[in-house]
C-alpha cells in the first residue's frame, strides 16, 4: 500500500518534529501494511523547503537505523512536496 501524502520528514514542517519520532511513523505505516511513502512537506508563501533539502532529509531517514530493532525502518520513502496556494 502507498501513502501519498506524509509529514514524515523530521524538522521540516509541521509534521514529525525529530528523527526518532519519523521512525516511530514508519514504524505505524509499516504495521498498518505501507510498504511506500510519499514524504510532502508544505510549500507555500511561508515555507519553501529546496529540493537540495527535501533530498537531504529523505536520504537521512531512509539510512536511519530504528532504536528498537537495530535496522532500517522497511519503508520506502520518495520525495513529493505539497503545494498550497492562496486566492
Amino acid at each position: 500500500m502507498l501513502d501519498l501524502h506524509c509529514h514524515i520528514l523530521p524538522n521540516v514542517d509541521d509534521g514529525a518534529v525529530s528523527l526518532e519520532e519519523s521512525l516511530g511513523m514508519a514504524r505505524f505505516c509499516v504495521k498498518d501494511g505501507i510498504s511506500h511513502v510519499v514524504a510532502t512537506p508544505h510549500h507555500h508563501r511561508y515555507s519553501r523547503p529546496l529540493r537540495a533539502d527535501i533530498l537531504r532529509h529523505v536520504a537521512r531517514l531512509s539510512e536511519a537505523r530504528d532504536p528498537l530493532t537495530a535496522r532500517r525502518a522497511s519503508i520506502s520513502v520518495r520525495k513529493g512536496v505539497v503545494s498550497m496556494r492562496s486566492g
